[in-house]
């Protein structure tokens, strides 16, 4: 079952996809739109099999949906507690609407 953490600082949140990406996770797919780093932005890292989703929006801040392992090694590497709550920018559809655009390459 996947949660999503919420509120989390922009800052950390780019921490971690930096550490990740220097770990071996590949950015599987990554907004393009003329509003990333502004108002939104949303990317998809994978390694394996295990795939970490990654939202923020300008108004909540950073989100994280992965798996309840991911997360254990998340806050233990990052030493962070996590709040989990109801998502902004990592809604079901906007994960579903991402995934359809990373396929054809949009």
């Amino acid at each position: 079952m996947m949660k999503v953490a919420v509120d989390i600082e922009t800052e950390v949140w780019n921490t971690i996809i930096s550490t990740l990406k220097a770990d071996g996770w590949r950015l599987k797919y990554d907004y393009k739109g003329f509003d990333k780093g502004i108002d939104h932005d949303f990317l998809m890292l994978k390694k394996e099999k295990a795939y970490i989703y990654f939202g923020w929006t300008n108004w909540f801040e950073g989100e994280i949906k992965c798996s309840d392992n991911l997360f254990r090694y998340l806050s233990t590497t990052f030493q962070i507690t996590f709040c989990f709550g109801e998502p902004t920018a990592l809604k079901a559809n906007v994960i579903q609407m991402e995934k359809i655009k990373s396929l054809f390459g949009l």
